[in-house]
């Protein structure tokens, strides 16, 4: 079983840690524990998603720079991210992730648009599953910066609000976040009870007070969105620089290196963010402290409650109930994954490690039809997949349909000829067929790429494959390879899988 998860950083706060999608070290035949992380990426939705009635929903675009200076343009996505964080505190609203916003405009080759047609509007608001827009500028007179903004309902265009907040500096610029999200809300109608009672922490205290941290910050997030990890990491390291205490940032470091492998530094500042979490709002605090007791089983009751109090405040929360259903996983509770992960369905999650826990949850149980259905589901309803194609040929392989599962990679990789997680998934098939040489063969090909978590998981497979058929001199030079790397970079949980691997050579071999 191999529990994914994506990350959770401020863009989106609901799913942020995202998501990015992560591999549990697992025992595979070979008995060899992987230690590679892997995140999904986000794959743009093709159709309209459902719109939850239940209460107003909300896109946020990005910003217009009217100010005349190109050195603020990075408040164009930056203002749209930090109102974002900050609404998305409400009880009573549910606002589009940035992630999802900048997969959409993607999509629709509107990345750099100064503004946006009706029509664009229109294929935003129906991919994003939102009934309002939130379109908005920033100005500028001397050293005072003024905010506009203007509310529309997103199907007919109808204004339904506008509002203005000033400031005196580019610092002021994060309180005045707090001030229009205020505003903002009285145009949806909350009576002032609800508004008094929402949840509603200045957004300054759950991300940073200083706009130069959190300038790097969000330069950071879009490498994250890239997947260009190492650059999400510089810059987080000048984002703490400048404010030590920033939470979102040591959480972002932490994600940036787990998807690379880098499993010591992933727990070290995931245990920093922990620390700083009374800092962050209300959802992405429990989301860290359930994720942090996440990592261990002595903790899975703490992080039980954790959830459980996140999805009180948020039921809607795609990361909170993704990672619900990863723990049910890991315990065997199968039916209560699937109730987690058919949640993050139901609020319209579109991320295919949504779709392919609800299908490993079935596949648990037996229901291999089923766990096909799902995935089949996502392959007509949002796009073709290389990680979809994967999971299917898993769920072949676990029939012993091998031939079904190979054609499966083979359009995982026609999709992607360069992905390594599908190059090894077919090593894996001919693996389970026993045509142990071709195995190796595709194995092989991963010790050619630059990523050492790429090397080290073929070392694996690959010491995996001279363990069985008892070539323990290849699997001494390959384990002292791997050893050293594993030294190199400081991963302790390599060492103890590369250790215990030659170990068992030595006790084979009768030493």
């Amino acid at each position: 079983v191999v529990p994914e998860r994506k990350p959770l950083t401020s863009r989106e706060i609901t799913v942020t840690f995202g998501l990015r999608k992560l591999l549990i070290p697992a025992v595979v035949v070979i008995a060899l524990a992987v230690v590679s992380i892997v995140i999904w990426k986000l794959v743009p939705s093709k159709e309209s998603v459902p719109i939850p009635q239940d209460k107003p929903s909300l896109a946020v675009m990005y910003f217009k720079n009217n100010t005349g200076d190109k050195n603020y343009d990075h408040w164009r996505s930056a203002l749209s991210d930090l109102l974002i964080s900050d609404l998305a505190q409400s009880k009573y609203l549910r606002v589009m992730g940035g992630d999802k916003l900048y997969n959409i405009l993607k999509q629709l080759d509107l990345m750099d648009a100064d503004s946006y047609s009706s029509v664009d509007l229109e294929k935003i608001s129906s991919r994003g599953g939102v009934n309002h827009i939130l379109l908005g500028n920033l100005t500028k007179a001397g050293d005072n910066f003024r905010i506009n903004i203007t509310l529309q309902e997103a199907d007919t265009g109808e204004l339904i609000g506008s509002e203005s907040v000033d400031g005196k500096g580019e610092a002021s610029i994060i309180s005045m976040v707090d001030e229009l999200t205020t505003r903002i809300k009285r145009n949806f109608k909350l009576s002032d009870a609800q508004i008094e009672s929402d949840i509603d922490r200045h957004i300054g205290e759950v991300t940073t007070r200083s706009s130069e941290a959190y300038k790097y910050y969000h330069e950071g997030i879009k490498y994250d969105i890239k997947g260009d990890y190492p650059k999400v990491i510089e810059y987080m390291e000048k984002a703490v620089a400048v404010d030590p205490d920033f939470a979102s940032a040591y959480h972002a470091m932490s994600w940036a290196y787990g998807n690379q492998g880098y499993r010591s530094e992933e727990k070290k500042f995931l245990k920093k963010a922990f620390e700083l979490s009374d800092r962050l709002s209300d959802r992405e605090k429990y989301n860290i402290r359930g994720f942090y007791f996440l990592q261990s089983e002595k903790t899975y009751d703490k992080a039980i409650k954790a959830y459980e109090k996140l999805l009180e405040l948020y039921p809607d929360d795609l990361s909170g109930n993704n990672d619900l259903g990863i723990l049910y996983r890991r315990i065997e509770e199968w039916d209560k994954a699937i109730e987690s992960y058919e949640a993050c369905l139901k609020y319209g999650g579109k991320d295919i490690v949504f779709f392919g826990g609800l299908a490993a949850s079935y596949r648990s149980k037996g229901l291999f039809d089923k766990a096909r259905q799902v995935l089949e589901q996502y392959l007509n309803n949002v796009s073709d997949s290389s990680g979809i194609r994967e999971r299917l040929a898993l769920n072949y392989r676990y029939q012993g349909k091998y031939e079904l599962a190979l054609a499966e990679v083979d359009k995982a990789l026609s999709l992607n000829p360069t992905r390594w997680q599908s190059i090894r998934r077919k090593g894996d098939t001919f693996l389970y067929m026993g045509d142990l040489k071709k195995a190796e063969e595709e194995y092989k090909k991963l010790q050619e790429r630059k990523e050492p978590v790429v090397r080290a998981s073929s070392r694996q497979r690959l010491g995996g494959l001279y363990r069985l058929q008892g070539r323990f001199k290849d699997f001494r030079k390959l384990g002292q390879e791997s050893l050293e790397q594993a030294e190199r970079l400081g991963q302790n949980t390599w060492i103890r899988s590369i250790i215990g691997g030659l170990s068992y050579v030595e006790l084979r071999s009768g030493n």
